[in-house]
């Protein structure tokens, strides 16, 4: 039993070195979380450099390549200087013997035939006869000159036309039926909060251990990998190679996704939508083996 004048002793105040040690721990902390924000600066301004020096080896190439072309000695018109003809010895005493010919340098000649732009170079694929290009070939090779100017935005699938898929959701007949159904081969997966997670692939349906309770979970390949709406083809080639995928979630400068690439979009309109080979015995060993070229 207290007594009733009793006065319950304050608590100890904290002693300096306990002040210290807190003082010590929350400078630490900022420190770390000031030398994290130092990195990842350095980290962007890093990445920033290089993309910035890439585009400039970019332009000054374009920009010093013609300047140098009057300079650099081509094999075609290395191989007319070099076989161009002598001239015949004239003889003044016999007025029949026939003037020499006279020749021109070879840079002169091949001036008016040698392509000055891309211009003419797209002049004389159209211009060239159909016995030595196809059509075909005449468009393959427009494309190819054209990847650097066409963007990605210009041939992607739209985000509206996208299928996505719940992770939760069960490969039951109604959904490999609606996915089949679809004409898509590749399907991004969402989970229960709307973000990617990842994506699924028409073969991976045909994997023996799927019944119909089980989930796209299950079967799902965790890689996605992302190219931005204004990448030119000749940076989508590069992506493809690079990362050895087969089709890319396209997004906008903020993030957003906007659209779907994936490399049969790609070959497509380099090579055209309608190709004439309707073989269709490639998982055949036998029919591949026997087919006539």
């Amino acid at each position: 039993m207290e007594p009733a004048n009793y006065i319950p002793k304050p608590p100890a105040s904290p002693t300096f070195a306990e002040k210290a040690r807190r003082v010590a721990q929350n400078f630490l902390k900022i420190c770390q979380k000031v030398a994290k924000s130092i990195w990842k600066a350095l980290k962007n301004f890093g990445a920033f450099l290089k993309r910035s020096w890439k585009k400039f080896l970019r332009r000054f190439t374009k920009w010093i390549d013609p300047k140098l072309e009057p300079y650099r000695t081509h094999p075609r018109n290395a191989s007319t200087l070099t076989s161009t003809p002598q001239p015949a010895p004239t003889n003044p005493s016999n007025p029949d013997t026939p003037k020499a010919p006279t020749f021109q340098p070879a840079s002169s000649v091949a001036s008016d035939d040698t392509p000055q732009t891309r211009a003419d170079i797209f002049e004389i694929l159209t211009q060239a006869p159909h016995n030595i290009f196809s059509q075909r070939e005449r468009n393959m090779m427009t494309n190819l000159l054209d990847l650097p100017a066409v963007k990605v935005s210009e041939i992607m699938l739209p985000a509206s036309k996208i299928v996505y898929v719940d992770a939760d959701e069960v490969l039951g007949p109604l959904t490999l039926d609606r996915l089949y159904r679809s004409g898509f081969s590749h399907f991004p997966v969402k989970d229960d909060n709307g973000s990617l997670i990842g994506c699924v692939h028409t073969t991976h349906f045909n994997n023996l251990d799927i019944r119909n309770s089980s989930r796209v979970a299950d079967i799902l390949d965790p890689g996605l990998y992302y190219v931005r709406d204004d990448y030119s083809l000749e940076q989508a080639l590069d992506a493809f190679l690079r990362t050895n995928a087969f089709f890319f979630l396209v997004t906008d400068r903020y993030g957003k996704v906007t659209g779907l690439l994936t490399f049969n979009d790609f070959c497509r309109h380099l090579f055209g939508a309608n190709p004439k080979d309707t073989f269709d015995g490639d998982s055949d060993r036998l029919a591949v083996a026997t087919r006539q070229s």
